[in-house]
């Protein structure tokens, strides 16, 4: 299920863990049951406020904070008490998704898997691209020649191109494309033989294919397992490799 076909239902119950996540309906959850996307999801975002509160706590605050804070609220002009409060929403969610994304990346990727570097790297895409300008989608075949591929054909839709850290992997090419069957990922990762393990594999909800090819390796990552066959046959067909 990509970002761009992505279910009301499943809109609906990453809303409800957003607003309340102790207190997330029945119905929500029977959503989670019938939904291995969301269900990773929740999963992760569970770890993440975990780490995000152990983080938090061992951090002392300055005494008598809370009421300066209340203080300058109260006493602060209508029309800037409500900037004020929109201000500090603003700023403590910007810290929140901060502090989240950097204790995420703490936890260690094993050597040669970069079938999970992989879909945690695709985790992080939205943030990504709102960071990051894309290289112009004319530039794909340049980007795949330089890693020793050569197009026959179109892919699909180009929407992403950008060179980016992939952890464990150095720098390696996001590519970000759109077909019939829903959106794709394709990570270029040039590497040495052996540095990462070839294999077709779910992770995390997500469905991941890892092969040698071209100036080291690719991982083409779908959201569900139908979607990467047919991906990876039409990569198959229409790139040819090269060293």
């Amino acid at each position: 299920m990509s970002q761009e076909n992505i279910s009301a239902s499943c809109l609906e119950f990453r809303r409800a863990c957003l607003a309340d996540p102790r207190h997330v309906s029945a119905e929500a959850l029977a959503h989670a049951d019938q939904c291995a996307l969301c269900r990773a999801w929740r999963q992760r975002a569970d770890r993440a406020e975990q780490q995000l509160t152990q983080a938090l706590s061992a951090v002392p605050l300055p005494e008598g904070l809370n009421e300066r804070i209340l203080l300058r609220a109260r006493d602060a002009a209508p029309w800037y008490a409500g900037r004020w409060q929109a201000f500090a929403l603003a700023a403590s969610l910007l810290i929140t998704c901060t502090l989240g994304v950097a204790l995420w990346h703490q936890r260690p990727v094993a050597a040669g898997d970069l079938a999970l570097a992989a879909v945690r790297h695709v985790s992080d895409e939205g943030l990504e691209r709102f960071t990051h300008r894309s290289e112009p989608p004319e530039r794909f075949g340049a980007v795949l020649a330089s890693f020793g591929g050569h197009l026959q054909a179109p892919l699909g839709k180009i929407s992403y191109i950008h060179l980016c850290p992939v952890e464990g992997f150095g720098q390696g090419w996001h590519i970000v494309y759109l077909t019939p069957a829903g959106k794709l990922t394709l990570l270029l990762i040039p590497a040495r033989e052996g540095a990462a393990t070839v294999r077709t594999v779910q992770v995390e909800g997500r469905s991941v294919k890892v092969e040698r090819a071209g100036a080291g390796y690719y991982a083409l990552i779908a959201d569900n397992p139908h979607t990467l066959e047919e991906a990876a046959l039409n990569l198959k067909q229409r790139v040819r490799w090269g060293s």
